[in-house]
């Protein structure tokens, strides 16, 4: 039996990488995707298609088709070359990223190493489950167990500092994490005390502030020296 081409489109599928969808997606244009997504099947069905065409098709103008392919290659999606553009495979490169070569261990080594994985695979299991869904970029993983050795946190501390950027709405935000686990760090945070005392502190901070606003709204008052 034949198929056309119109029943060819309606039986078939593209695929996108779940990769794309958690790590990328987010942070990318609204054109950015639907430029991945319209390259992607037309590589899946083996044609060609040049900047006027997807252009056409995307409803903006040749300029901005170079400009989101520009988007694009800045996160290593795409590869822009002299007579074409190559879809990178993402997924390789994400376990080319996160892989990490055995060494040798002593066998109290072993025990402590195998004692430091299971407390961090929880804590990673707790934090995808409550904060994605279940469905965590696999990039975060690598992020978070850098700071366990980077900043030497405890695991409450970590699970505390998702808490409070999603609080802020900001879970969205790699770079915003980030900053805020720096924070955290330079200010001697390490225990779950040191980050509860922070909070305390933090709060009188914020207590007086406000006090000390609705002062300076009033004549003449003592804070007005």
């Amino acid at each position: 039996m034949q198929i056309n081409e119109s029943k060819k489109l309606l039986l078939s599928d593209t695929l996108v990488p779940d990769i794309f969808i958690t790590e990328h997606l987010p942070v990318l244009s609204g054109l950015a995707v639907k430029l991945y997504i319209s390259m992607l099947l037309v590589a899946r069905t083996d044609r060609s298609i040049n900047e006027q065409d997807l252009a056409r098709r995307l409803g903006t103008d040749e300029e901005n088709i170079r400009a989101t392919l520009l988007e694009l290659a800045a996160r290593d999606l795409v590869q822009i070359r002299n007579r074409g553009v190559e879809i990178l495979d993402i997924k390789a490169a994400e376990i080319q990223r996160i892989y990490r070569p055995k060494t040798a261990s002593t066998p109290t080594e072993i025990i402590e190493s195998q004692q430091k994985f299971d407390v961090r695979e929880k804590l990673l299991a707790d934090i995808a489950k409550t904060f994605f869904q279940g469905l965590m970029s696999p990039s975060w993983y690598g992020e978070i167990d850098s700071w366990f050795d980077r900043y030497k946190f405890e695991p409450e501390v970590i699970y505390a500092l998702f808490q409070e950027c999603a609080r802020r709405n900001k879970l969205d935000s790699k770079a915003y994490i980030s900053k805020v686990a720096e924070n955290w760090s330079a200010r001697g945070i390490i225990t779950f005390s040191d980050l509860n005392a922070y909070f305390l502190s933090h709060e009188r901070i914020s207590k007086t502030a406000k006090k000390v606003g609705r002062k300076l709204r009033r004549q003449m008052t003592e804070y007005d020296e």
